[in-house]
């Protein structure tokens, strides 16, 4: 729809900070949620009226950024350098809730990290938390306090805690490379908080050529087709192969889940008592549950 609206309104623009721009446009929210705005000069009374009938006027919602964070926002934007002693991480949410309201998230985010903190939003339910390192500070738990804020707020919230940038990248390149990860993990894996050792299996398969992720699910056989099967080895991973555990979560006999392993090692001749062979199976799983996500 954006590039057949552009055609209409050559001035559309997605959204901007840029106060004097901003003021130029009327902007208008699209179903996914992206914001866009049309050069007033260029929309009639006809025009509005004709867009209001299947896009949202856009009212304002966000939190204006203060001063420091729009330094930030050029500076991830690379319209400027930032004069910086100390490291930063990026903590990277994605908000699965339909409908949010953005002031009050962002009001809630910075009481509950209860320090502070740069919050940098890309739209409606994305966005940036810049926490700056301190070496007389650990470094804020998000796993502590997530739960505190999709409770509050009846969020359903993800979070992607990317390593540390001690001026090794520029923040643009650490944005952009950052966003990338957080695109993938949030589609991988099922837990809020993230961290990039949580993620670091599917980071190096998602640099795997797409013929030897193949090659890597094929070790699974028909396995690979048998979802009950996937369940549990997924559950008995999770549980580091303890099988008494897995069983609990699994609702399932004991013997059943030894039955399915021996089944398993009988036909593949893969052992998941053995730690390399539970390995392959679980880089394989992981395989074919980033092709199933991808898609």
């Amino acid at each position: 729809m954006f590039s057949r609206l552009k055609t209409a309104f050559p001035s559309l623009i997605p959204f901007t900070w840029e106060e004097s721009e901003r003021e130029r446009y009327i902007w208008f929210v699209m179903e996914d949620d992206e914001i866009i705005g049309i050069d007033k000069s260029e929309l009639s009374e006809h025009d509005f009226s004709v867009l209001s009938a299947f896009l949202t006027p856009y009212r304002e919602k966000f939190p204006m950024p203060t001063d420091e964070e729009k330094k930030w926002i050029d500076a991830l934007q690379g319209r400027q350098t930032l004069d910086r002693k100390s490291g930063y991480r990026f903590i990277h949410f994605h908000i699965l809730t339909r409908h949010v309201e953005p002031k009050a998230v962002d009001q809630a985010l910075r009481e509950a990290v209860d320090r502070e903190v740069r919050i940098i939003w890309k739209d409606a339910h994305e966005g940036i938390i810049i926490e700056e390192i301190e070496q007389a500070k650990e470094t804020i738990k998000f796993e502590e306090i997530i739960d505190l804020i999709m409770s509050d707020l009846y969020l359903n919230i993800k979070l992607y805690v990317a390593p540390a940038n001690y001026d090794a990248m520029s923040p643009k390149t650490y944005h952009d490379r950052t966003s990338e990860q957080a695109r993938l993990l949030f589609n991988t894996l099922g837990q809020p908080v993230i961290s990039f050792t949580d993620g670091m299996t599917d980071l190096i398969l998602d640099r795997t050529s797409p013929e030897d992720r193949q090659n890597i699910i094929s070790v699974l056989g028909d396995y690979a087709d048998d979802p009950a099967w996937l369940e549990a080895m997924t559950v008995l991973f999770q549980c580091s192969l303890n099988i008494s555990e897995a069983s609990k979560k699994l609702f399932m006999h004991r013997n059943t889940l030894l039955y399915k392993m021996d089944k398993f090692s009988e036909n593949t001749g893969l052992d998941l008592r053995n730690f390399d062979d539970a390995v392959k199976v679980q880089l394989a799983i992981r395989c074919l549950n980033m092709e199933k996500c991808t898609k």
